[in-house]
């Protein structure tokens, strides 16, 4: 009796200069091809001469594009199992209440990473975080944090902002109704662990400024000044995707480490902002200090050496269509259960291919809540909420 052969058939889909296509492998044993092409892809494992860095704080400052960046690094920590400071049961880290952030899954260890909303207290997370962790500092032009601050904090739905002003007029205000009004503009927050104020140094306060020293402008400068010398990578809201890939080369990550769908960037208050009122609020009395801030991180972060070349502006642009592709691809993935999504190697990466569990993060709805329980489960499942 002749010996019969078993075809096995497994399709992996190429990515080939922008395009999508499928090839089928034919192998005469399923598992030996399996394992052969799956090997022949992988990311890259394997480190050059740097190991990765797996230490590293980002307190999360409202408006900044942190959300996504915070997903970003999440997925990072749960992927290398390292030990986490997260919130618990809450989305803010209060330093005076020791029930509000845990440390896990390692209990009897200090914290690897942040990636939270906290008051960055310099004091504080050399106390509770392994040393040599490196400082993700997030930064927004001023006036174009103020429209998306507007948008946020006075949608209806819901808006502590509207319930403690007893405001009742329907939709989200408009930045010129904010910017006019000083009991609106000025208007503080209620909790504690969070910026004395909706609209007023929202970005200086999360990195710590002392409020109290709102109107001194050499106090002011001073703690740019200092903060600046304790940022490792600074990431500019307004070029998040040169960003990311300035912190994988300075992280020494990878490209299955960075990409990311978006929780709500690019979400403004519609409406203009007169002259008057951009000079209002980037007056002393207002936002000076984040409009002298984010003058500052914005210099550095041009400064940095990796961006005077050419080649990596042409790399942030492979990137920006990657990230475009993989997205497309996981988002449909069900119609492609059995598909490999394979990226070619190039002069940026090698070979590698989109894993499941990378779909399975970038297609989680793009609700805060969502990446603070996965982290939060991780970390310690009481602190779910």
């Amino acid at each position: 009796m002749a010996e019969e052969t078993i075809f096995y058939v497994s399709i992996i889909i190429f990515r080939t200069h922008g395009m999508t296509d499928l090839r089928y492998l034919v192998s005469s044993n399923g598992t030996d091809m399996k394992e052969k092409s799956q090997r022949a892809v992988n990311p890259v494992d394997k480190l050059k001469e740097s190991k990765p860095v797996l230490r590293f704080v980002m307190t999360k400052v409202e408006k900044t594009g942190s959300s996504t960046i915070r997903a970003i690094l999440a997925r990072f920590i749960i992927n290398n199992r390292l030990n986490v400071l997260t919130s618990c049961k809450g989305y803010h880290i209060n330093w005076t209440n020791k029930k509000s952030w845990t440390i896990g899954p390692k209990k009897e260890e200090k914290a690897d990473a942040l990636v939270n909303h906290a008051f960055y207290n310099k004091s504080i997370l050399q106390k509770l975080m392994k040393p040599g962790y490196k400082h993700i500092a997030l930064v927004r032009e001023p006036i174009s944090w103020f429209k998306s601050a507007v948008r946020f904090f006075t949608n209806p739905n819901p808006s502590e902002f509207r319930k403690q002003l007893h405001y009742t007029k329907p939709g989200p205000l408009k930045p010129e109704e904010v910017a006019t009004n000083d009991s609106l503009l000025f208007a503080t927050r209620p909790a504690q662990g969070l910026p004395n104020a909706y609209f007023h140094l929202g970005q200086l306060q999360w990195y710590g400024f002392n409020y109290a020293d709102r109107n001194n402008t050499a106090a002011i400068t001073s703690f740019i000044a200092s903060l600046i010398k304790q940022a490792n990578v600074i990431m500019l809201y307004d070029q998040l995707d040169a960003s990311l890939v300035l912190l994988k080369r300075k992280f020494n990550w990878a490209y299955l480490d960075i990409f990311y769908k978006s929780y709500g960037l690019n979400l403004n208050s519609k409406g203009e902002l007169s002259k008057k009122s951009i000079e209002r609020i980037l007056s002393k009395e207002v936002n000076l200090g984040d409009k002298l801030f984010y003058d500052s991180m914005n210099r550095t972060w041009w400064n940095y050496p990796e961006l005077k070349e050419q080649h990596f502006w042409e790399e942030v642009k492979n990137f920006k269509d990657l990230n475009r592709e993989v997205n497309s691809y996981c988002s449909r993935k069900h119609e492609l259960d059995e598909g490999v999504f394979v990226i070619p190697a190039s002069e940026w990466h090698e070979a590698f291919y989109v894993p499941p569990q990378l779909c399975s993060y970038l297609r989680l709805p793009s609700i805060n809540q969502n990446m603070i329980n996965r982290i939060n489960d991780y970390a310690d499942k009481k602190c779910i909420f």
